[in-house]
């Protein structure tokens, strides 16, 4: 009686432990069915940001600033009701980073990455700002 009892609890604690170690972003989500890109491509508003850690969300939102990610790796910014293009996007080797490509490059790590939220954070020199994105 020991022996059955002791089989499954082993198999359901291996199963926990292999999907919590296959986490990909920091804040989730822990298991997805649809792919990373179909998970980006969306237009998105920012719903909270911080700079340095103060926050910086009415600069967003007094601009009805919204970001667009395409699947054919091009980037849509609009700022006031007036779009222009804001280059293009790729993920990283390991798909924890998006590569954002305007004249420059930024890598923006993805702390998150569901079909209804987005949160990125981008630290370049000295200064780190984290966006927490929704669906626009």
């Amino acid at each position: 009686m020991k022996k059955s009892v002791s089989i499954p609890l082993f198999a359901a604690i291996i199963v926990a432990l292999t999907f919590t170690a296959c986490k990909k972003y920091p804040d989730g989500p822990m298991l997805s069915f649809r792919s990373k890109t179909d998970r980006l491509c969306n237009t998105w508003q920012v719903q909270s940001a911080t700079y340095n850690g103060a926050d910086s969300t009415t600069l967003y939102t007094s601009l009805n600033y919204t970001i667009q990610f395409n699947k054919d790796n091009s980037v849509v910014e609009s700022v006031l009701g007036s779009s222009y293009s804001g280059g293009t996007w790729a993920f990283d080797s390991k798909k924890d980073n998006i590569l954002w490509t305007d004249g420059t490059v930024s890598s923006l790590e993805i702390l998150k990455l569901e079909k209804s939220a987005l949160w990125l954070q981008e630290t370049d020199n000295g200064y780190t700002e984290v966006l927490h994105l929704i669906p626009y």
